[in-house]
């Protein structure tokens, strides 16, 4: 179906910089307070997965966006790194997400890469979600980060249903989920209200 393929490459476009704004944010805070390390290593991962995989089903629009989310998740992921002094053997971790995704790509093809792609995706998230619960001050975090990555989920479902695009139907259902969770909790630390576990926080925080 070509409108399919029209919203395809309207969410490759979207996508390739749904990671932007938090890329940014992080940037000009000058913080990473909020942000999990793990979550990106994750990300660093599964952008890469996702890429291969783009390269291997012949979809250009999945690869092209991807690189744009690996090489921002990268980013991110040096901020990290330096603004808590962390050893770069942070990367060994997504060297061997990326390496296990390709491999089960390659050799199972797209059934067996989507339920894989689902453990990193989720982990990476759950992990984001609870750091974000606790972080007493979340000003590295951009709401506007997860509100269009929900959005570009969506146009990546519409896409994979009406293609039959296994992989990105189990990896962006399990995503958009997750983004909202995010979102939701974000929005409800910004209304300054008092979460359990959290001895206090700060809810004015830069817009984005």
């Amino acid at each position: 179906m070509e409108w399919t393929l029209v919203v395809g490459y309207l969410a490759a476009i979207i996508g390739a910089f749904y990671v932007l704004p938090q890329t940014v944010h992080v940037i000009r805070v000058g913080s990473s307070a909020g942000l999990s390390p793990l979550t990106w290593q994750l990300q660093v991962g599964a952008s890469t997965g996702w890429t291969v995989h783009g390269f291997l089903t012949g979809q250009p629009n999945v690869w092209a966006c991807n690189i744009v989310v690996l090489c921002c998740a990268a980013i991110i992921l040096i901020v990290i790194c330096r603004d808590r002094k962390l050893s770069w053997n942070v990367w060994v971790l997504s060297v061997l997400v990326a390496g296990a995704l390709v491999t089960v790509d390659s050799v199972f093809g797209a059934v067996a890469y989507g339920m894989l792609i689902i453990v990193p995706m989720t982990v990476s998230m759950m992990i984001q979600f609870q750091a974000l619960w606790v972080a007493p001050d979340f000003r590295g975090y951009s709401w506007f980060y997860n509100a269009f990555a929900g959005f570009t989920q969506i146009l990546w479902l519409i896409y994979a249903f009406g293609n039959h695009e296994q992989a990105i139907q189990i990896g962006a259902s399990a995503t958009f989920i997750l983004q909202m969770l995010c979102l939701g909790l974000h929005m409800v630390k910004r209304a300054g209200v008092q979460l359990p576990g959290v001895a206090g926080h700060k809810p004015a925080v830069p817009a984005g």
